[in-house]
């Protein structure tokens, strides 16, 4: 397999990332055509390119830091799981609950009690817990709903149909949450290493500005 360039790599993951944009603005406008599940659709693709984009960036330090060799091999493999990209492109934890939930009564908490308080801080670490059980968990949960948009599936006994299932109020909160992290990505840290490379390219594309839902 071909020896990739640590430049090929850093190109590779600012068109990933280029590419994440241009999926999330499509989804809004599927969106507001009244097609949520394609919406859906999109979006979750969006975020599995903007995984892939980080995951080019390691590759690209392993080999202008490390002096290590990446081939073609190297990249499929790193980038083949749909699960992994989704992992990859989780940049942040929305923590949404009803109030009589356990994680609505630690909230509440969080907001009543003044930050030093052994009832705030005993929250704040349940709430930690919580965050990090679903961090685990939603890049599985994210990849199953991007089926549910896109397959007409028989399951249990009964036809999946992406029409019915993804509701408008379900894919502006998904859709949301890509757009994001995304941002995230873009203006989260100015004096990262990513922005600062892709900074010194000059031709970096110009990365989609984030839609407005």
């Amino acid at each position: 397999m071909a020896v990739v360039t640590g430049q090929s790599l850093l190109e590779g993951s600012a068109y990933a990332q280029e590419q994440c944009g241009r999926l999330l603005n499509d989804a809004a406008i599927l969106l507001k055509a009244g097609s949520p599940a394609s919406a859906v659709l999109l979006a979750a693709f969006a975020r599995e390119e903007l995984g892939r984009s980080r995951i080019l960036f390691d590759l690209y330090l392993s080999v202008v830091q490390h002096g290590e060799t990446v081939t073609e091999k190297d990249v499929q493999r790193r980038c083949a799981d749909h699960v992994t990209r989704q992992g990859r492109g989780q940049l942040s934890i929305v923590q949404r609950a009803d109030a009589d939930t356990e994680a609505g009564k630690l909230m509440k908490t969080i907001l009543s009690e003044k930050p030093l308080t052994a009832a705030y801080k005993e929250a704040d670490a349940k709430l930690e817990e919580i965050g990090r059980r679903i961090a685990k968990r939603t890049p599985q949960e994210r990849h199953a709903t991007r089926e549910e948009a896109l397959y007409v599936d028989l399951r249990d006994g009964r036809w999946n149909r992406p029409a019915e299932r993804i509701t408008k109020g379900f894919a502006q909160t998904f859709l949301a949450d890509a757009v994001n992290d995304y941002s995230v990505s873009l203006y989260g840290d100015p004096e990262s290493s990513r922005n600062q490379a892709f900074g010194k390219w000059t031709d970096c594309p110009e990365f989609p500005t984030p839609p407005l839902l």
